[in-house]
Protein backbone atom coordinates (compact mmCIF):
# COMPACT_ATOMS: atom_id res chain seq x y z
CA UNK A 1 0.00 0.00 0.00
CA UNK A 2 1.17 3.75 -1.25
CA UNK A 3 1.01 6.38 1.70
CA UNK A 4 0.82 9.90 1.72
CA UNK A 5 -0.72 13.10 3.80
CA UNK A 6 -3.56 13.67 1.10
CA UNK A 7 -4.56 11.57 -1.76
CA UNK A 8 -6.21 13.88 -4.81
CA UNK A 9 -8.53 11.92 -7.02
CA UNK A 10 -8.92 13.87 -10.39
CA UNK A 11 -5.60 15.05 -12.74
CA UNK A 12 -7.72 17.99 -14.10
CA UNK A 13 -6.19 21.40 -13.75
CA UNK A 14 -7.89 21.94 -10.30
CA UNK A 15 -6.50 18.72 -9.00
CA UNK A 16 -2.63 19.10 -10.06
CA UNK A 17 -3.01 22.99 -9.52
CA UNK A 18 -3.99 22.01 -5.31
CA UNK A 19 -1.44 19.03 -5.19
CA UNK A 20 1.08 21.44 -6.57
CA UNK A 21 0.01 24.24 -3.74
CA UNK A 22 0.23 22.49 -1.03
CA UNK A 23 3.72 20.47 -2.26
CA UNK A 24 4.66 24.00 -2.29
CA UNK A 25 3.71 25.66 0.58
CA UNK A 26 4.07 22.30 3.37
CA UNK A 27 6.08 19.50 3.39
CA UNK A 28 3.03 17.03 3.28
CA UNK A 29 3.29 14.22 0.61
CA UNK A 30 0.80 14.96 -1.62
CA UNK A 31 -0.50 11.51 -4.40
CA UNK A 32 -2.63 12.52 -7.05
CA UNK A 33 -4.75 9.46 -8.52
CA UNK A 34 -6.35 9.80 -12.27
CA UNK A 35 -8.37 7.84 -14.36
CA UNK A 36 -6.82 8.17 -17.16
CA UNK A 37 -4.05 10.75 -18.16
CA UNK A 38 -3.79 14.62 -16.21
CA UNK A 39 -5.43 17.46 -18.01
CA UNK A 40 -6.83 15.13 -20.96
CA UNK A 41 -10.24 15.43 -19.46
CA UNK A 42 -12.59 18.64 -19.77
CA UNK A 43 -9.18 20.38 -18.83
CA UNK A 44 -7.81 20.17 -22.31
CA UNK A 45 -11.16 20.38 -23.47
CA UNK A 46 -12.42 23.75 -23.54
CA UNK A 47 -12.70 27.15 -25.21
CA UNK A 48 -9.45 28.31 -22.70
CA UNK A 49 -11.65 31.50 -21.69
CA UNK A 50 -10.82 33.68 -19.09
CA UNK A 51 -13.06 36.43 -18.08
CA UNK A 52 -14.42 38.68 -15.80
CA UNK A 53 -18.30 38.90 -17.10
CA UNK A 54 -21.34 36.42 -15.76
CA UNK A 55 -20.33 35.60 -12.57
CA UNK A 56 -22.14 35.35 -9.77
CA UNK A 57 -21.36 37.30 -6.61
CA UNK A 58 -20.41 34.16 -4.87
CA UNK A 59 -17.75 33.42 -7.86
CA UNK A 60 -16.41 36.87 -8.41
CA UNK A 61 -13.99 36.46 -5.49
CA UNK A 62 -12.90 33.05 -6.51
CA UNK A 63 -12.18 34.46 -10.43
CA UNK A 64 -10.51 37.17 -9.30
CA UNK A 65 -8.01 35.24 -7.19
CA UNK A 66 -7.60 32.84 -9.93
CA UNK A 67 -6.42 35.81 -12.61
CA UNK A 68 -3.58 36.62 -10.11
CA UNK A 69 -2.21 32.80 -10.89
CA UNK A 70 -3.27 33.39 -14.05
CA UNK A 71 -0.76 36.31 -14.42
CA UNK A 72 1.74 34.46 -12.51
CA UNK A 73 2.01 31.60 -14.31
CA UNK A 74 5.57 31.95 -15.83
CA UNK A 75 6.84 31.85 -12.33
CA UNK A 76 4.76 28.84 -11.54
CA UNK A 77 5.06 26.62 -14.19
CA UNK A 78 8.12 28.05 -16.24
CA UNK A 79 5.42 29.12 -19.34
CA UNK A 80 2.39 31.39 -19.77
CA UNK A 81 0.57 29.09 -21.24
CA UNK A 82 -0.17 31.31 -23.98
CA UNK A 83 -2.67 33.74 -22.03
CA UNK A 84 -2.88 36.74 -23.03
CA UNK A 85 -4.71 39.50 -21.44
CA UNK A 86 -6.76 40.52 -24.81
CA UNK A 87 -9.79 41.44 -23.38
CA UNK A 88 -13.47 40.57 -24.85
CA UNK A 89 -16.12 41.55 -26.78
CA UNK A 90 -19.88 41.01 -25.63
CA UNK A 91 -22.28 41.27 -28.53
CA UNK A 92 -26.03 42.03 -28.31
CA UNK A 93 -28.83 41.99 -31.24
CA UNK A 94 -31.13 43.15 -29.60
CA UNK A 95 -32.30 46.21 -27.19
CA UNK A 96 -33.11 43.50 -24.05
CA UNK A 97 -29.95 42.25 -24.68
CA UNK A 98 -28.07 45.27 -24.39
CA UNK A 99 -30.08 46.71 -21.06
CA UNK A 100 -28.85 42.69 -19.46
CA UNK A 101 -25.65 43.73 -20.00
CA UNK A 102 -26.37 47.17 -17.96
CA UNK A 103 -27.30 45.79 -15.52
CA UNK A 104 -24.57 43.70 -14.99
CA UNK A 105 -22.44 46.46 -15.17
CA UNK A 106 -24.20 47.85 -12.05
CA UNK A 107 -23.73 44.49 -10.07
CA UNK A 108 -19.82 44.51 -10.64
CA UNK A 109 -19.58 48.50 -10.65
CA UNK A 110 -17.54 47.56 -6.79
CA UNK A 111 -14.74 45.93 -9.02
CA UNK A 112 -12.57 47.58 -11.56
CA UNK A 113 -13.21 45.96 -14.15
CA UNK A 114 -13.36 48.87 -16.80
CA UNK A 115 -16.45 47.43 -18.21
CA UNK A 116 -17.39 49.50 -21.45
CA UNK A 117 -20.90 50.00 -22.71
CA UNK A 118 -21.09 50.60 -26.51
CA UNK A 119 -24.02 51.54 -28.74
CA UNK A 120 -24.44 50.29 -32.39
CA UNK A 121 -22.49 53.03 -34.23
CA UNK A 122 -19.80 53.24 -31.79
CA UNK A 123 -19.21 49.09 -31.78
CA UNK A 124 -19.30 49.49 -35.47
CA UNK A 125 -16.43 52.37 -35.40
CA UNK A 126 -14.12 49.64 -33.27
CA UNK A 127 -14.82 46.62 -34.80
CA UNK A 128 -16.03 47.90 -38.62
CA UNK A 129 -16.29 44.40 -39.53
CA UNK A 130 -19.07 43.41 -37.17
CA UNK A 131 -22.48 42.94 -38.66
CA UNK A 132 -25.85 43.22 -37.00
CA UNK A 133 -24.93 44.57 -33.11
CA UNK A 134 -27.11 46.69 -31.38
CA UNK A 135 -24.68 47.45 -29.18
CA UNK A 136 -21.44 45.74 -27.38
CA UNK A 137 -20.00 45.34 -23.70
CA UNK A 138 -16.48 45.91 -23.87
CA UNK A 139 -14.04 43.87 -20.85
CA UNK A 140 -10.72 44.70 -21.37
CA UNK A 141 -9.34 42.89 -18.25
CA UNK A 142 -10.39 39.38 -19.71
CA UNK A 143 -8.30 37.28 -21.61
CA UNK A 144 -7.61 33.58 -23.26
CA UNK A 145 -5.01 30.85 -22.43
CA UNK A 146 -4.11 27.15 -24.22
CA UNK A 147 -5.91 24.60 -22.16
CA UNK A 148 -3.73 21.85 -23.74
CA UNK A 149 -0.86 23.79 -22.72
CA UNK A 150 -1.61 24.73 -19.32
CA UNK A 151 -2.65 21.35 -18.77
CA UNK A 152 0.43 19.51 -19.54
CA UNK A 153 2.59 22.26 -17.51
CA UNK A 154 0.21 21.85 -14.45
CA UNK A 155 1.31 17.78 -14.28
CA UNK A 156 4.90 18.71 -15.08
CA UNK A 157 5.12 21.52 -12.38
CA UNK A 158 3.09 19.16 -9.80
CA UNK A 159 5.69 16.09 -10.31
CA UNK A 160 8.84 18.83 -10.02
CA UNK A 161 7.16 20.10 -6.64
CA UNK A 162 7.60 15.77 -5.29
CA UNK A 163 3.85 15.28 -5.88
CA UNK A 164 3.00 11.58 -6.80
CA UNK A 165 1.35 11.14 -9.35
CA UNK A 166 -0.39 8.05 -10.23
CA UNK A 167 -1.83 8.09 -13.47
CA UNK A 168 -4.39 5.04 -15.58
CA UNK A 169 -6.05 4.41 -11.98
CA UNK A 170 -9.42 4.60 -12.14
CA UNK A 171 -10.68 4.27 -8.36
CA UNK A 172 -12.95 1.25 -7.38
CA UNK A 173 -13.50 2.34 -4.20
CA UNK A 174 -12.88 4.78 -1.59
CA UNK A 175 -13.39 4.27 2.42
CA UNK A 176 -13.08 6.02 5.43
CA UNK A 177 -11.70 4.03 8.55
CA UNK A 178 -9.41 4.72 11.76
CA UNK A 179 -9.03 8.03 11.06
CA UNK A 180 -7.58 7.08 7.29
CA UNK A 181 -8.91 6.90 3.49
CA UNK A 182 -8.01 3.99 1.80
CA UNK A 183 -8.62 4.24 -1.75
CA UNK A 184 -8.63 1.22 -4.26
CA UNK A 185 -7.96 1.39 -7.89
CA UNK A 186 -9.12 -0.90 -10.87
CA UNK A 187 -5.95 -2.67 -11.42
CA UNK A 188 -5.86 -3.74 -7.84
CA UNK A 189 -3.26 -1.08 -6.28
CA UNK A 190 -4.06 0.88 -2.85
CA UNK A 191 -3.26 4.26 -1.14
CA UNK A 192 -4.12 5.56 1.65
CA UNK A 193 -3.70 8.94 3.44
CA UNK A 194 -5.66 11.30 6.45
CA UNK A 195 -7.17 13.29 3.98
CA UNK A 196 -8.81 13.26 0.51
CA UNK A 197 -10.08 15.12 -1.96
CA UNK A 198 -12.69 14.83 -4.78
CA UNK A 199 -11.67 16.70 -7.72
CA UNK A 200 -13.04 14.16 -10.02
CA UNK A 201 -15.02 16.60 -12.41
CA UNK A 202 -17.94 14.84 -14.11
CA UNK A 203 -17.08 11.32 -12.06
CA UNK A 204 -16.75 13.03 -8.45
CA UNK A 205 -20.69 11.99 -8.07
CA UNK A 206 -19.06 8.56 -7.53
CA UNK A 207 -16.44 9.29 -5.27
CA UNK A 208 -18.71 11.43 -3.26
CA UNK A 209 -21.25 8.69 -3.13
CA UNK A 210 -18.83 6.45 -1.87
CA UNK A 211 -19.31 8.63 1.84
CA UNK A 212 -22.70 8.82 1.64
CA UNK A 213 -23.21 12.04 -0.50
CA UNK A 214 -25.51 12.23 -3.36
CA UNK A 215 -24.96 14.88 -5.77
CA UNK A 216 -26.31 14.01 -9.09
CA UNK A 217 -24.47 15.49 -12.13
CA UNK A 218 -25.22 15.86 -15.69
CA UNK A 219 -22.69 15.06 -18.09
CA UNK A 220 -22.23 17.35 -20.96
CA UNK A 221 -19.53 18.05 -24.09
CA UNK A 222 -19.29 21.61 -25.59
CA UNK A 223 -19.39 21.56 -29.13
CA UNK A 224 -15.74 23.43 -30.23
CA UNK A 225 -14.05 24.12 -33.51
CA UNK A 226 -10.90 25.56 -35.24
CA UNK A 227 -10.85 27.12 -38.84
CA UNK A 228 -7.76 27.52 -40.44
CA UNK A 229 -5.71 30.57 -40.36
CA UNK A 230 -6.84 34.07 -41.85
CA UNK A 231 -5.19 37.39 -41.33
CA UNK A 232 -5.35 38.98 -37.74
CA UNK A 233 -8.44 41.04 -37.47
CA UNK A 234 -9.03 40.70 -34.09
CA UNK A 235 -7.46 40.43 -30.93
CA UNK A 236 -10.36 40.30 -29.01
CA UNK A 237 -12.40 37.27 -27.88
CA UNK A 238 -15.98 37.38 -28.97
CA UNK A 239 -18.87 35.94 -27.34
CA UNK A 240 -22.48 36.61 -29.01
CA UNK A 241 -25.51 36.67 -27.60
CA UNK A 242 -27.48 33.29 -28.57
CA UNK A 243 -24.67 31.10 -27.21
CA UNK A 244 -21.85 31.77 -29.57
CA UNK A 245 -18.24 32.56 -29.06
CA UNK A 246 -14.86 32.68 -31.26
CA UNK A 247 -11.65 34.04 -30.46
CA UNK A 248 -8.44 34.27 -33.01
CA UNK A 249 -4.88 32.90 -32.37
CA UNK A 250 -1.67 33.67 -32.65
CA UNK A 251 -1.40 31.74 -35.69
CA UNK A 252 -4.24 33.32 -37.41
CA UNK A 253 -6.46 30.81 -36.63
CA UNK A 254 -10.23 30.94 -35.16
CA UNK A 255 -11.63 28.87 -31.99
CA UNK A 256 -14.93 28.54 -32.42
CA UNK A 257 -17.89 27.18 -29.87
CA UNK A 258 -21.09 27.73 -28.97
CA UNK A 259 -25.16 26.59 -29.72
CA UNK A 260 -25.89 24.21 -26.43
CA UNK A 261 -23.71 20.76 -25.53
CA UNK A 262 -24.35 17.28 -26.20
CA UNK A 263 -24.85 14.42 -23.57
CA UNK A 264 -21.68 12.79 -22.79
CA UNK A 265 -20.61 9.31 -21.42
CA UNK A 266 -18.50 9.02 -17.79
CA UNK A 267 -18.69 5.04 -18.95
CA UNK A 268 -16.46 4.94 -21.89
CA UNK A 269 -15.86 9.01 -21.23
CA UNK A 270 -16.93 9.29 -24.84
CA UNK A 271 -18.25 12.82 -26.39
CA UNK A 272 -19.39 13.94 -29.61
CA UNK A 273 -19.95 17.02 -31.55
CA UNK A 274 -23.69 17.34 -33.27
CA UNK A 275 -22.92 18.24 -36.89
CA UNK A 276 -25.93 20.47 -36.74
CA UNK A 277 -24.45 22.35 -34.06
CA UNK A 278 -21.25 22.70 -35.99
CA UNK A 279 -23.16 24.10 -39.32
CA UNK A 280 -25.00 26.85 -36.99
CA UNK A 281 -21.67 27.66 -35.43
CA UNK A 282 -20.49 28.40 -38.65
CA UNK A 283 -23.43 29.73 -39.85
CA UNK A 284 -23.55 32.65 -37.11
CA UNK A 285 -19.79 33.08 -37.81
CA UNK A 286 -20.29 34.41 -41.24
CA UNK A 287 -23.55 36.49 -40.36
CA UNK A 288 -21.49 38.12 -37.56
CA UNK A 289 -18.07 38.35 -40.09
CA UNK A 290 -19.27 38.31 -43.43
CA UNK A 291 -15.86 38.58 -44.77
CA UNK A 292 -14.86 35.34 -43.64
CA UNK A 293 -17.35 33.29 -45.76
CA UNK A 294 -15.29 30.16 -47.11
CA UNK A 295 -13.39 29.85 -44.55
CA UNK A 296 -12.97 26.23 -43.76
CA UNK A 297 -13.11 24.40 -40.46
CA UNK A 298 -10.46 21.67 -39.85
CA UNK A 299 -11.33 20.43 -37.18
CA UNK A 300 -13.78 19.82 -33.92
CA UNK A 301 -13.77 18.28 -30.50
CA UNK A 302 -15.77 18.01 -27.44
CA UNK A 303 -14.95 16.96 -24.09
CA UNK A 304 -16.83 15.66 -20.25
CA UNK A 305 -18.29 18.17 -18.02
CA UNK A 306 -20.49 17.92 -14.91
CA UNK A 307 -23.40 19.97 -14.54
CA UNK A 308 -24.87 20.07 -11.29
CA UNK A 309 -29.07 20.86 -11.27
CA UNK A 310 -28.76 24.27 -9.71
CA UNK A 311 -25.26 25.21 -11.81
CA UNK A 312 -23.38 26.07 -8.56
CA UNK A 313 -20.20 24.42 -8.36
CA UNK A 314 -19.09 21.84 -5.07
CA UNK A 315 -16.00 23.08 -3.08
CA UNK A 316 -15.49 22.35 0.36
CA UNK A 317 -15.51 20.11 3.13
CA UNK A 318 -17.64 17.30 3.36
CA UNK A 319 -20.38 16.95 5.47
CA UNK A 320 -20.13 13.39 6.64
CA UNK A 321 -16.33 12.51 6.74
CA UNK A 322 -13.63 14.50 8.45
CA UNK A 323 -11.03 14.79 5.75
CA UNK A 324 -12.62 14.52 2.89
CA UNK A 325 -12.90 17.88 0.95
CA UNK A 326 -14.93 17.98 -2.54
CA UNK A 327 -14.40 20.32 -6.02
CA UNK A 328 -16.44 19.83 -8.63
CA UNK A 329 -19.36 20.46 -10.86
CA UNK A 330 -18.48 23.46 -12.24
CA UNK A 331 -20.60 23.56 -15.55
CA UNK A 332 -17.86 24.30 -17.57
CA UNK A 333 -16.16 27.04 -15.98
CA UNK A 334 -13.82 24.76 -14.29
CA UNK A 335 -10.47 25.79 -16.36
CA UNK A 336 -10.98 29.42 -15.79
CA UNK A 337 -11.26 29.11 -12.32
CA UNK A 338 -8.70 26.01 -11.32
CA UNK A 339 -5.80 28.04 -10.38
CA UNK A 340 -7.52 30.09 -8.01
CA UNK A 341 -9.17 27.27 -6.71
CA UNK A 342 -5.97 25.06 -6.44
CA UNK A 343 -5.07 27.78 -3.77
CA UNK A 344 -8.08 27.89 -2.28
CA UNK A 345 -8.24 24.16 -1.83
CA UNK A 346 -4.67 24.25 -0.91
CA UNK A 347 -5.63 26.55 2.47
CA UNK A 348 -8.52 24.10 3.06
CA UNK A 349 -6.72 21.11 3.28
CA UNK A 350 -3.56 22.47 5.29
CA UNK A 351 -5.11 25.04 7.88
CA UNK A 352 -8.40 24.00 8.09
CA UNK A 353 -9.60 27.57 6.95
CA UNK A 354 -9.89 29.60 3.75
CA UNK A 355 -9.86 33.01 2.61
CA UNK A 356 -12.86 32.81 0.34
CA UNK A 357 -16.13 32.09 2.06
CA UNK A 358 -17.70 28.48 0.37
CA UNK A 359 -20.75 27.84 2.57
CA UNK A 360 -22.54 29.21 -0.91
CA UNK A 361 -20.75 25.66 -2.25
CA UNK A 362 -21.35 23.12 0.64
CA UNK A 363 -22.62 20.02 -0.97
CA UNK A 364 -25.49 19.56 1.74
CA UNK A 365 -27.47 22.94 0.41
CA UNK A 366 -30.95 22.70 -0.85
CA UNK A 367 -30.81 22.50 -4.59
CA UNK A 368 -33.61 21.34 -7.29
CA UNK A 369 -34.43 18.21 -7.83
CA UNK A 370 -34.67 18.89 -11.40
CA UNK A 371 -32.29 20.13 -14.02
CA UNK A 372 -32.76 23.63 -14.99
CA UNK A 373 -31.71 23.46 -19.08
CA UNK A 374 -32.41 26.49 -20.11
CA UNK A 375 -29.26 27.64 -17.63
CA UNK A 376 -27.32 24.81 -18.85
CA UNK A 377 -27.77 25.68 -22.92
CA UNK A 378 -28.35 22.20 -23.88
CA UNK A 379 -30.46 21.49 -26.85
CA UNK A 380 -31.08 18.23 -26.92
CA UNK A 381 -33.94 17.80 -24.51
CA UNK A 382 -36.42 19.84 -23.18
CA UNK A 383 -36.31 22.43 -20.15
CA UNK A 384 -36.82 20.71 -16.66
CA UNK A 385 -36.53 17.32 -17.96
CA UNK A 386 -34.97 14.16 -15.95
CA UNK A 387 -31.35 13.67 -16.72
CA UNK A 388 -32.09 9.83 -18.01
CA UNK A 389 -29.54 7.40 -16.48
CA UNK A 390 -27.17 6.67 -18.74
CA UNK A 391 -26.25 9.98 -19.91
CA UNK A 392 -24.97 10.64 -15.96
CA UNK A 393 -22.82 8.37 -13.53
CA UNK A 394 -25.14 7.81 -10.30
CA UNK A 395 -23.62 7.92 -7.19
Amino acid sequence: METADVIVIGGGIMGMSTALDIAQRSKLKVMLIEKTVCGSQASAANFGNIRFYDWSSDLMPIAIRARRVWEALPALLGTDGEFRQTGSVRVTFQQSQLDELATYMDTARGYDFGFRLLHANEAKAHFPWLHGSTGIMLSPRDGTANPRLVSAAFRVAAARAGVTIAENAEVREAAHANGRFVVETHDGRRFAAEQLLNTAGAWANGISGMFGESMELMVLGPQLGVTEPVRGFVKSMISCFGNFYFRQTERGNLVIGGLGRNYSDTGTSKHSIMPGNMVGIYERLIEVVPSLRGIRLIRTWSGVEGYTPDTIPVIGPSATTPGLFHMFGFNGSGFQLGPGLGEIMSELIRTGASGNSLEAFRIDRPRPSEFDLAIVGSPVAPRHRRVPEGSRLSA
